[in-house]
């Protein structure tokens, strides 16, 4: 996988506006995992968007692998994660058409895309005005690769929506040293992780990965993912565990810990508005930003001491 790492690049998509917002109102949007026909599928993320858009956000996220409900009655394997990258087209279509219905932005979840048998999880992102930005997730799970994805993204994505930076990095990926390390040269304003874990240590991980990001780059940080559908409470051998974290960068300007949490492992919408403009001030006189302070000792070494007893 190190082989990887001397590849990874940002690429940045400007998406146009009018003016500089100094809000940005963010919908989560945790999904049940269900097996589902594809217009099943297609109502949900449609009632989803809907009841985004009517609590005022202009972007709704998704959690990784939401797709998967497509196929969740299959063996999970390269077989089915073929199968999924057929409904390919409809759900980037689908993306699509959501976000020119209700005019948000709709980072759509992933699905997987099988290009010449290399084949890839992908996040799809529609924008108001029809276009769909596809990015491959950059690091892929040890049970990713062993059901059958083998194609690792290069680079990270960022958008550019009224003069603030979002970084969409998907699970696994947020929680790579590297990863900071490349964000810190575009500075993003908030960092958002679709994601998909199934148990309580895959949760926290990516919690804590997002936690990190957020205090590393100075960025509010956002995190949803895909919630059982067996016990909800029972997360010993079930579907999906999840719950929708917003973070800070644990400054004395924002609160204490996280901003909000969404219910734990139910469907759930969480709306955040996410002030910019108090971001772009607390960073000016800031107790820790270690991206921004990293210049002041840019080159390390180890330092190995023996010890005999």
């Amino acid at each position: 996988m190190i082989k990887h790492l001397k590849y990874l690049i940002i690429i940045i998509i400007s998406i146009s506006s009018y003016g500089y917002s100094q809000t940005i109102n963010i919908a989560a949007a945790q999904m049940l995992i269900k097996q589902q026909s594809f217009d099943e599928f297609a109502n949900d993320m449609n009632r989803l968007t809907k009841q985004a858009k009517d609590q005022g956000a202009e972007i709704v996220v998704f959690p990784e692998d939401n797709t998967v409900n497509l196929i969740d009655d299959l063996p999970w394997n390269k077989q089915s994660i073929i199968k999924l990258s057929e409904y390919y087209s409809q759900t980037r279509n689908l993306i699509a058409n959501l976000a020119i219905k209700y005019q948000i932005i709709v980072i759509g979840g992933t699905i997987a895309k099988n290009n010449k048998d290399k084949i890839s999880n992908t996040v799809l992102v529609g924008l108001p005005n029809g276009q769909v930005i596809e990015n491959d997730k950059i690091y892929l799970t040890p049970e990713e690769r062993n059901v059958g994805y083998n194609k690792f993204g290069k680079n990270i994505l960022v958008l550019d929506y009224k003069g603030t930076k979002i970084a969409v990095v998907i699970c696994y990926t947020s929680e790579f040293p590297n990863v900071s390390e490349q964000l810190s040269k575009v500075k993003p304003d908030i960092i958002i992780a679709p994601s998909y874990t199934n148990d309580l240590y895959g949760l926290n991980r990516v919690h804590t990965a997002m936690k990190m990001l957020s205090i590393q780059n100075f960025a509010y940080g956002i995190v949803v993912g895909m919630a059982s559908g067996l016990d909800k409470q029972n997360t010993q051998g079930v579907d999906g565990v999840s719950q929708i974290i917003f973070t800070s960068p644990q400054n004395k300007a924002f609160k204490l810990n996280h901003l909000n949490m969404g219910n734990f492992n139910k469907e759930d919408v969480v709306v955040e508005k996410l002030d910019i403009t108090k971001l772009h001030q607390a960073r000016k006189n800031y107790d820790a930003f270690p991206n921004a302070d990293i210049k002041y000792n840019p080159t390390l070494s180890t330092k190995l001491v023996s010890i005999t007893q």
